[in-house]
């Protein structure tokens, strides 16, 4: 058997790692939405309409993300705080992956980070505007990995809150945000693994 080269080997134990916590927490929110009575049915019926709505508002997400970072300076605060902490936290590990990885990873992220804060959390209000401000402010803090990532919490507040808003606009259809939220990381994780976003 041939031996895997040790950055190659790296990025396969990343995507391990990534792929238990999302299967937990997909899990998790499936389980609990059980518990706390979420028709989960109902949250993923198909419709043609939000599905669309879901492919446009994960590209305007990213496009959004492209046109306030697209200055790499100092001067540019959300460079400084959202992108560059990022950025230097996982941009190594991200040129490691395979485009099938980068795939994979953002179907499964749509998917269990969906599950848990829109359709577990959110539904579990029975005010929808409580539910959305809970779940956009959990979704926040748990993107935060230390204290140079706090702008990066606020910027996922922020997603959070479009999801889950998208969410409820829909009609309460949970491809709408997995779509979104999935085609999102799609391109951006491209772009890191490209270098089409780079970091000072």
């Amino acid at each position: 058997m041939k031996k895997q080269p040790a950055p190659r080997l790296f990025a396969n134990r990343l995507v391990v790692v990534f792929v238990i916590v999302e299967l937990i927490i997909g899990l998790v929110g499936l389980l609990a939405g059980q518990l706390a009575g979420t028709d989960w049915a109902f949250l993923f019926r198909i419709d043609s309409t939000a599905v669309l709505l879901g492919v446009v508002t994960g590209g305007a997400i990213f496009g959004f993300n492209v046109i306030i970072l697209l200055s790499y300076e100092e001067r540019n605060p959300f460079y400084r705080w959202i992108y560059r902490p990022f950025a230097r936290s996982i941009l190594e590990p991200f040129k490691l992956l395979t485009f099938e990885d980068v795939l994979f990873l953002s179907v499964l992220s749509g998917i269990g980070e969906e599950l848990f804060f829109r359709g577990w959390i959110l539904v579990s209000f029975e005010n929808s505007w409580v539910g959305l401000v809970v779940s956009s402010l959990i979704f926040g803090i748990v993107h935060i990995w230390g204290k140079e990532a706090i702008g990066y919490g606020i910027y996922a507040t922020f997603m959070g809150f479009i999801l889950g808003a998208v969410f409820i606009y829909s009609g309460y259809i949970i491809w709408v945000p997995i779509l979104a939220h999935g085609l999102n990381n799609f391109f951006s994780m491209l772009s890191m693994k490209y270098g089409l976003m780079p970091v000072e």
